[in-house]
């Protein structure tokens, strides 16, 4: 209990200090000024829509798009514009069978690709579906790439694209005849960045690729920091009675960056209360008790899978966990501890996911005759998208 304890408030602490990453930046305000100070730099991997400025007096300011024009923080620069974009998921499972986007207008903070005779933007969503915009001056206009379910007679056969991105390029670059827009070329900004500068050549302007665009194709993995909770019926050992529990404590997840996100690797630091449980003995003319409480810290591993592609993202798991145990004994008249043996499980469960909280069942069968039916309910306080070049 005190290691798990020790534990959550080492976590916390450290998590509420790292919440601030202050690195020198600068702020283009409505007016065109720029304003030279920090900004709290969150490593984002989607788009903002938040910012945290400190001037050099030390006073913070927030900001969100549309209240200013822009903002650099390190060498990365993102502009605050209008635009409309495809607000479309392209999660299979909210698809529509149109092949015209569904347009939304809003104020954006875009990241900076490429500066050339057309600047090249990203918005990365939090469904992560990239968006990529072309700016020629004082006009933005998304590069189309649209997902709709596609239809073979009565039947839904898969997922399809309206590449629109083709046909645009094709008429920004048209100027320059030695080159040609492949109708393969992918919606990447590696791709659609290497036909620019190449149309930049072609024409004689410069070109300068911001920092955040030096990635060729970058992958997500996704990392979840957080605190989970059980209630459960269990007996410990076969001689114990089956009674009610509970546990507390925190989880590290890291789901693999492929398409689907199918597979989450999960490790689980837990402290938990069995079922308290008293037995009676008679020796001749008295009669005595003993009441044991149990009590243990659990770490499990646990790998998810999701197996449908509903909304709520059904996933079951599989793992295994060690109990290291704390027991207290006391009679009538004395209090003693005992230790039992570690007891290793077998893990299985069924759960879905609700955005940061997922509900699961899950059964536990381990050693000496243990078992465990909970009901598991965690909530990810971090979530975090790291990328990597591949």
């Amino acid at each position: 209990m005190k290691l798990v304890n020790l534990v959550l408030l080492c976590f916390f602490a450290t998590a509420a200090h790292a919440q601030r990453n202050y690195k020198p930046g600068k702020v283009v305000t409505l007016a065109g000024d720029t304003l030279s100070g920090q900004i709290d730099d969150q490593l984002w991997s989607v788009n903002p829509t938040l910012i945290t400025f400190r001037t050099t007096a030390g006073v913070e300011f927030a900001y969100r798009p549309g209240e200013i024009k822009g903002f650099t923080v390190g060498s990365i620069t993102y502009y605050s514009l209008l635009v409309q974009y495809d607000s479309s998921s392209k999660k299979i499972q909210r698809l529509s069978e149109s092949r015209t986007p569904t347009y939304k207008k809003a104020n954006l903070f875009l990241k900076l690709l490429l500066v050339s005779r057309y600047n090249l933007l990203e918005f990365l969503d939090d469904g992560d579906r990239y968006h990529y915009f072309l700016q020629d001056g004082d006009t933005v206009e998304e590069l189309v790439n649209h997902p709709f379910l596609a239809r073979k007679g009565d039947e839904i056969s898969g997922m399809a694209e309206n590449k629109g991105y083709l046909g645009q390029l094709t008429n920004y670059l048209k100027d320059c005849n030695s080159l040609v827009v492949s109708k393969n070329l992918p919606y990447t900004q590696e791709s659609i960045g290497k036909l620019l500068m190449k149309y930049a050549d072609c024409k004689g302007y410069k070109s300068l690729k911001s920092e955040a665009g030096t990635a060729s194709v970058a992958t997500l993995s996704v990392r979840r920091f957080g605190v989970t909770a059980n209630v459960a019926m269990e007996q410990f050992e076969s001689q114990i009675p089956v009674g009610a529990g509970y546990g507390y404590g925190l989880f590290y997840s890291w789901t693999r960056p492929n398409k689907f996100y199918k597979t989450t690797y999960r490790f689980e630091l837990t402290s938990n209360k069995f079922p308290q449980y008293t037995e009676y003995f008679n020796f001749g003319f008295s009669n005595t008790y003993r009441t044991t409480d149990l009590t243990s810290t659990k770490l499990s591993f646990i790998v998810r899978s999701r197996f449908g592609s509903s909304r709520l993202e059904p996933y079951y798991s599989m793992g295994v966990s060690d109990l290291f145990l704390n027991t207290t004994q006391s009679t009538g008249t004395y209090k003693f501890g005992v230790t039992f043996g570690a007891h290793l499980a077998l893990v299985a469960g069924m759960g879905l996911n609700f955005g940061n909280f997922s509900p699961e069942i899950r059964f536990e069968l381990g050693s000496a005759g243990y078992s465990s039916l909970q009901l598991v309910g965690s909530y990810a306080i971090f979530k975090t998208r790291l990328k990597k070049n591949g």
